[in-house]
């Protein structure tokens, strides 16, 4: 593992051990909360409160969704251009070696803020899917209003991340995926399984 003066790697494990039984209870999660919204059909009131109606909510939805795909990685964006500048890591270096900047903090806190932006990036096509997927759902309201936390999640992340300190990563992690993005996939799950005892009978 690496680490400087002020600046050291973590493995990331999983609480659980396993990255199994950890994906199990986070899905466990998001289903405990999407669950409540199912049952109290929370997407009538979420649609009236956006004034969504059958012509414009998909489109809105999607239009939202999209807006936040740009809008979580310029946290990210601007923390590693900043990064660039500061520490004169010039393009198309990804990854400077060791000695390759003026101290190891500073390739260090580098790499931390490039590992915050490619996060976020990496998850970006799983939230897009998870998005379209309640649209086409027809869970306009509730697209929208994951896409809150999901968003101020992200930001969290990217800060606390990129500050050199990967532990400070985790709250972010807590709001985005908790509260935003398990909860899409906890629709997810209850559609399919709606669909499937519906089939049955």
């Amino acid at each position: 593992m690496l680490q400087t003066s002020k600046y050291k790697s973590q493995i990331p494990t999983p609480p659980t051990g396993s990255v199994w039984s950890f994906q199990t209870v986070q899905t466990l999660i998001g289903l405990a909360f999407a669950i409540p919204l199912d049952y109290f059909n929370a997407e009538l009131y979420l649609r009236k409160a956006l004034n969504f109606n059958s012509e414009n909510g998909m489109g809105l939805a999607l239009a939202i969704a999209a807006l936040v795909s740009q809008l979580v990685m310029l946290p990210g964006m601007n923390g590693l251009i900043r990064a660039r500048e500061e520490q004169k890591v010039g393009q198309p270096i990804h990854h400077p070696a060791p000695g390759e900047l003026a101290s190891e903090d500073d390739r260090m806190l580098f790499l931390y803020k490039l590992r915050a932006f490619e996060n976020v990036v990496e998850w970006l096509p799983v939230f897009i899917i998870h998005a379209v997927a309640l649209v086409a759902l027809g869970k306009t309201g509730t697209c929208v209003l994951l896409c809150v936390p999901y968003t101020i999640g992200k930001f969290m992340f990217t800060y606390g991340y990129g500050s050199g300190d990967s532990d400070r990563r985790i709250p972010g992690l807590i709001v985005s995926d908790f509260l935003g993005l398990l909860v899409m996939r906890g629709i997810c799950i209850i559609a399919v399984v709606q669909h499937c005892i519906a089939s049955a009978r």
